[in-house]
């Protein structure tokens, strides 16, 4: 320092450790996450992958009057003393807003690729019946995967609770104590198979619930929204095709 020199110590951070393949890789994926950051930003600024909060829902969705927005979560197995999981497998539950109609997925883990496969099934069988989904912000349904092909490719709006306000997805709550009748809390999921979980929701479906539904079954009151749906669906459809022929005659006598 008397000198006029500056120490200067070079940073841990600034060392070249590895071997020259490590840092080849290091780089590649460093390339590679700067790539998906980008895309992210880009889909973002699309609104393909915004989280939208659960207070941007519309009123109508609010109200339960109408069919086809969903609540999700996923109902864990038992833990062991050491409070990790007994088992990776889980049981991902649907419940319809306005009928109180209940679905359940068996998931092989939270992996975001066993997540999408999970959803996939549920969409294979109620698609038709889906406008939007409401989820808690576990880790498992804010993933880049999940969120992509829930949002981007099904063009299904994904909205988020509050983190630790089950409230905010009542229905859904409601449901999962309900399956605990099957399955009880410290009960594992590895031996369980999607046909029992079928049947568990069918008779689960088939209960009367007099406050919510005025002592009707959840079964017969879906069935009924699900035919008056897609009855609006098609006459939409009609009323579009007929004003693209219109549009298109006009176009023509030009």
């Amino acid at each position: 320092a008397r000198k006029g020199l500056i120490d200067i110590r070079k940073h841990k951070y600034h060392r070249q450790n590895g071997t020259p393949k490590e840092r080849a890789v290091a780089q590649t994926r460093r390339a590679k996450e700067r790539e998906i950051a980008r895309l992210r930003e880009q889909l973002k600024n699309d609104g393909e992958l915004v989280r939208h909060s659960i207070f941007d829902r519309s009123q109508v969705v609010e109200s339960r009057k109408q069919f086809g927005h969903w609540e999700i979560d996923l109902v864990l197995p038992a833990k062991m003393n050491n409070q990790r999981y007994q088992d990776t497998t889980a049981i991902m539950t649907f419940t319809e807003r306005k009928t109180r109609f209940t679905a359940l997925v068996l998931v092989r883990s939270k992996k975001s690729s066993d997540m999408v496969e999970a959803f996939k099934l549920f969409y294979e069988r109620y698609g038709k019946a889906v406008r939007t989904i409401t989820a808690d912000n576990g880790s498992e349904f804010i993933s880049w995967d999940f969120l992509e092909y829930v949002q981007k490719e099904l063009k299904i709006k994904l909205y988020y609770a509050t983190p630790s306000s089950p409230q905010q997805r009542g229905s859904n709550e409601n449901r999962n104590r309900k399956l605990r009748d099957w399955y009880p809390k410290g009960t594992s999921f590895k031996d369980v198979k999607q046909r029992q979980l079928d049947e568990v929701a069918s008779k689960m479906n088939a209960m009367p619930l007099r406050q919510a539904l005025d002592g009707k079954r959840p079964m017969v009151v879906f069935e009924q929204e699900y035919k008056a749906m897609q009855r609006y669906r098609r006459a939409y459809e009609k009323r579009k095709q007929r004003m693209l022929e219109v549009k298109k005659q006009e176009f023509d006598n030009k």
